[in-house]
């Protein structure tokens, strides 16, 4: 819970930025928050009081999250070539979006 207020205050400071100067760095840097905070909701997934309902919840926050990371993310690609270590976000945003959104369909038909 401390981790997803940490993280969304950043994403707020963050967004702030962007509407004063919107940089590469800048949407980067969104694009991590928005990474990180999908990671804690995919957490908070797997262990989710209230079942299927609660896991449900966390799963399709922790998808859009990741959505909204790439979105981000493809806008610095689409202008420079990010080395291996600044691509780790970006990958793990794409396998964090497949994985959720196998999590989600699995539990609607439950």
């Amino acid at each position: 819970e401390e981790a997803r207020k940490v993280f969304e205050q950043h994403a707020a400071v963050l967004a702030e930025l962007a509407a004063a100067s919107d940089t590469l760095k800048v949407q980067y840097l969104r694009g991590t928050m928005a990474y990180g905070l999908a990671e804690v909701h995919a957490r908070l997934a797997s262990t989710a009081a209230g079942g299927a309902n609660g896991r449900l919840k966390h799963l399709r926050l922790a998808s859009d999250l990741y959505s909204e990371a790439i979105s981000h993310f493809e806008r610095v690609t689409a202008s420079v070539t990010l080395d291996h270590m600044d691509r780790h976000p970006v990958e793990a945003s794409i396998s964090g979006l497949a994985r959720s959104k196998a999590e989600i369909e699995k539990l609607q038909r439950i």
